[in-house]
C-alpha cells in the first residue's frame, strides 16, 4: 500500500512522515500530561504529610498542656478546700495560735542560711496570718513578695528589708500552693479570700484545652495514597475521644460570693494559673 505525497510550503512530504509526526504529538501531550498528574500527586502528597505532621504536633502538645491543665486545675481546687474550710484550729506542739488564727498546712522544711548563718530544719506551719519555722516567724502583712524558684524552693522578701529569705521544703506541690494562698490574700477577709481563689478557678476553667481535630485528606492525591489518607483521618478522628477524657469533662464554675470578680477584691493579687 503507498503513501500519498502532499507538497507543503514547496516541499513534497509523504503521508507516512505526517502519520509519525502526528504519534509524536500524541505521544508528547500524552507525557506532559502525565508529568503535570504526577506533579500534582506529589504536590498533594507533600500537602497531606504536612497536614499529618501537623496533627501529631498539635497532638503532642495538646497532651503536654492537658496534663498541665488538669494538674493545675486540682491545684486551684484544693486552694478553693482549704479556702472554703477556713483551715484548723490545731497547731503543732509548740505554737500557739493567736485569737482567729487558722493552720492551714504543716510540714518540714529548711530556712536557707545568710551570710555566716547556718541553715535551719525545722517544722514549717502556714497559718492564715503567719508562716513559722520553729523559732522564726514571718506576719502574712510583713512580706512584700513571693517568688518560687523550682519546684521545692521559694524566696519571701520583707517589708524594709533588701535581701531575700530562701525556703526549701517537703510535699512541694501542696506547700507552694498554701504560700500563693496566704500571700496573695494577707490582710483580706476571708470572703475576699473566697472570691479570690474561686475567680481564679473560673478563669481557669475558661482556658480549657481544645482537642485537636485532624484536617479532611487533601485533593489531587492518588487512589492509594487517598486510600492511606482516608484512613490515617479516620484512626485519628477516633482517637480523638480518648484524647478528650485527659481533661475531666466535668465543668467546674463555682460561685464567687456574690457573683464578684477579681477586679472587686481589693488591692489582694488573684491567683495565676
Amino acid at each position: 500500500m503507498g503513501f500519498a505525497h502532499i507538497e507543503l510550503a514547496g516541499q513534497t512530504v509523504s503521508g507516512q512522515v505526517l502519520l509519525s509526526a502526528a504519534g509524536l504529538v500524541v505521544v508528547l501531550v500524552a507525557g506532559l500530561t502525565l508529568a503535570r498528574s504526577v506533579r500534582r500527586r506529589r504536590a498533594a502528597a507533600a500537602l497531606q504529610a504536612a497536614s499529618m505532621s501537623r496533627h501529631d504536633e498539635a497532638v503532642r502538645s495538646y497532651k503536654a498542656s492537658a496534663l498541665e491543665w488538669q494538674r493545675r486545675r486540682e491545684e486551684l481546687r484544693t486552694l478553693l478546700d482549704a479556702a472554703q474550710s477556713g483551715g484548723t484550729a490545731q497547731a503543732p506542739a509548740g505554737l500557739a495560735l493567736q485569737r482567729g488564727e487558722r493552720v492551714y498546712l504543716t510540714t518540714t522544711a529548711t530556712l536557707e542560711g545568710q551570710g555566716n548563718a547556718a541553715e535551719v530544719h525545722g517544722t514549717l506551719t502556714i497559718t492564715s496570718r503567719r508562716i513559722v519555722l520553729d523559732e522564726q516567724v514571718w506576719d502574712l502583712d510583713t512580706i512584700a513578695q513571693l517568688r518560687h524558684d523550682g519546684p521545692d524552693r521559694t524566696l519571701l522578701l520583707l517589708c524594709q528589708q533588701q535581701g531575700w529569705i530562701g525556703l526549701s521544703y517537703a510535699d512541694e506541690p501542696v506547700t507552694r500552693m498554701y504560700l500563693e494562698l496566704v500571700v496573695s490574700t494577707s490582710g483580706t477577709s476571708r470572703s475576699e479570700l473566697l472570691r479570690n481563689v474561686a475567680q481564679g478557678l473560673n478563669d481557669h476553667e475558661l482556658r480549657r484545652p481544645r482537642t485537636p481535630l485532624p484536617a479532611e485528606p487533601v485533593e489531587g492525591l492518588g487512589r492509594r495514597a487517598h486510600a492511606e489518607a482516608t484512613a490515617w483521618h479516620a484512626a485519628r478522628v477516633a482517637e480523638t475521644e480518648k484524647l478528650t477524657a485527659l481533661v475531666d469533662a466535668r465543668v467546674l464554675m463555682v460561685p464567687t460570693q456574690g457573683g464578684a470578680s477579681k477586679r472587686s477584691v481589693g488591692k489582694s493579687r488573684p491567683l495565676v494559673s
